[in-house]
């Protein structure tokens, strides 16, 4: 918190052949947990996972956890961790339509159920953004169809299987603007999120 660096030197966490990008990460309270896309292929893309102790050990560079691996574009994933999970999203379908996908997983690896749709590919659903707050979690992202940017919050649960939700998804913002890269953080003392955006216009 000092700003100075913890670890020196840069480390793997990954042995993968194949390209790797768009990492993410989130810490349970004993170690991190980072996840990014794993491209295969043009047309086969994957949500792959490792997680990584404060000092820099991963328990196995052969092994990671896969959150999509489904034989389309699946990635641009984002995690956050709350009430005892770590909830994951990503965008996935094709370089045209695309929907919004998540599931939870426990501090061990396990996944509390297989993922569900948060948001269909109707409008091209991009960017997705997740963030922890209490006993929930705020999942956002963009819809490029419409250039709408939206949210739905997820029951942060080690039990609920399929992944249960608060409310529908809901429009944050709306009109003929194009908007990008929504982004959360949680005011726990005020039990609320506050989510930003890029204008395309105004920046």
């Amino acid at each position: 918190q000092d700003g100075v660096l913890y670890m020196a030197s840069p480390f793997r966490i990954s042995q993968s052949s194949d390209r790797d990008f768009a990492p993410c990460a989130a810490w349970d309270g004993s170690r991190f947990f980072v996840a990014w896309t794993n491209k295969v292929s043009s047309s086969d893309m994957d949500v792959r996972g490792q997680f990584v102790a404060c000092t820099g050990t991963v328990p196995d560079l052969s092994t990671t956890y896969d959150a999509a691996l489904t034989s389309n574009v699946a990635g641009n994933a984002a995690v956050s961790f709350a009430n005892g999970v770590y909830v994951i999203a990503w965008e996935e379908g094709t370089s045209s339509s695309r929907a919004i996908r998540a599931r939870s997983m426990l501090p061990s690896g396990s996944f509390v159920s297989a993922s569900v749709e948060v948001e269909p590919n109707t409008n091209n659903a991009v960017e997705p953004d997740v963030c922890g707050g209490a006993t929930k979690a705020i999942i956002t992202w963009r819809n490029a169809g419409n250039q709408a940017i939206r949210a739905r919050i997820a029951n942060a649960s080690t039990t609920d299987s399929p992944m249960t939700f608060a409310a529908a998804s809901m429009n944050l913002k709306t009109g003929a603007i194009a908007r990008e890269t929504p982004k959360a953080a949680f005011n726990a003392t005020v039990g609320a999120w506050m989510v930003v955006h890029r204008n395309a216009v105004t920046a």
